[in-house]
């Protein structure tokens, strides 16, 4: 991503404050959006507020989408970079024995980072879970539903707190109400 001696190079980043094209340059780099704004010389009580706020203004989003497309960043190489991030593995290793025998091991699905792949293009893709509890069995069954294998299975939080009143009346014999 760009770097701020070259942020000048793209014109919408070019037309922000400087202050607006420090922040810029910072989410682009992989600043989360507090320590962003904290880049940017925002105030603490400021960033703390209203650091999302701040990211998602038009002006900024405008400018990020900008320099994303003069690096080549399109919805397909995006789109294609977090499908292989959804079939992570993890790497092999070769052990070498004494006596000159290999041993693999490791490989298998990376599901720490297909987690991660997973919750960016939700985000991306607008689907956020919304309030309520949503269970999950395995990250599997999570892969199999962003690729619409699956149906999502909902419960609402008032459920959800039901079953863990329930759970915990019938562990102790004592009803919490």
């Amino acid at each position: 991503m760009p770097d701020p001696d070259n942020s000048l190079a793209v014109p919408e980043l070019a037309a922000l404050a400087p202050r607006e094209r420090t922040l810029a340059v910072a989410l682009m780099n992989g600043a989360s959006p507090a320590d962003a704004c904290r880049m940017a010389g925002y105030a603490e009580a400021t960033l703390r507020a209203h650091s999302r706020e701040i990211c998602e203004r038009d002006r900024i989003q405008s400018a990020i989408r900008q320099a994303m497309a003069a690096a080549g960043i399109n919805a397909a190489r995006l789109a294609a970079v977090l499908s292989e991030g959804l079939d992570a593995e993890n790497p092999k290793t070769v052990l070498r024995t004494k006596d000159g025998a290999e041993i693999e091991r490791g490989g298998g699905p990376d599901w720490s980072n297909r987690h991660r792949f997973l919750e960016t293009a939700l985000r991306i893709g607008g689907h956020e879970p919304a309030r309520e509890t949503t269970i999950e069995t395995t990250y599997e069954d999570r892969i199999m539903r962003l690729r619409g294998d699956l149906a999502p299975v909902r419960v609402s939080a008032r459920e959800e707190e039901a079953k863990v009143t329930h759970s915990k009346s019938s562990d102790s014999g004592i009803g919490y109400d």
